[in-house]
């Protein structure tokens, strides 16, 4: 299992803005924190702002923040949300052409596996990432932002 690098763009977003939770960031500003494609992360943005997960405000003093407190986003929510065609193996997806899928246990196995992986990303929010002091200041501190 992999998440894709929109997911991971989309997390590592999402992780910025929980640092400071009171405060907006423009999509050039993250990106570069991150030293990572602002078309990419702009992209990631405008899909988690169009699902209601962040706020945006375009102009002088806009930028993009988090919708709902870090304790009420879900990463699982946003993995799905996300990585909407998310599957272990081919015959999990619609319009499956496996021809042995009718005898195969592995469509079985995987479906399970996949239950748990993302049973396990429901159990923790975006507060959980940062959920200590230590935590939040070293992640601040290599991102560069201020820890007031």
């Amino acid at each position: 299992m992999r998440l894709t690098q929109y997911t991971d763009y989309g997390l590592r977003l999402l992780i910025y803005l929980a640092s400071a939770p009171d405060q907006s960031a423009s999509v050039r500003e993250v990106a570069d924190a991150y030293d990572i494609s602002r078309a990419h992360l702009n992209k990631v943005a405008l899909q988690l702002t169009a699902h209601g997960v962040l706020t945006a405000r375009r102009g002088r003093g806009g930028g993009v923040w988090l919708a709902s407190p870090p304790d009420r986003i879900l990463l699982g929510t946003v993995i799905r949300l996300l990585e909407p065609d998310f599957h272990f193996v081919e015959c999990m997806r619609p319009g499956n052409q496996c021809v042995i899928t009718p005898a195969c246990k592995l469509r079985e196995i995987c479906q399970q596996a996949q239950e748990a992986v993302f049973a396990v990303f429901d159990r923790y929010t975006l507060a959980d990432l940062l959920e200590d002091t230590e935590r939040r200041d070293a992640v601040c501190a290599l991102l560069g932002l201020s820890q007031d």
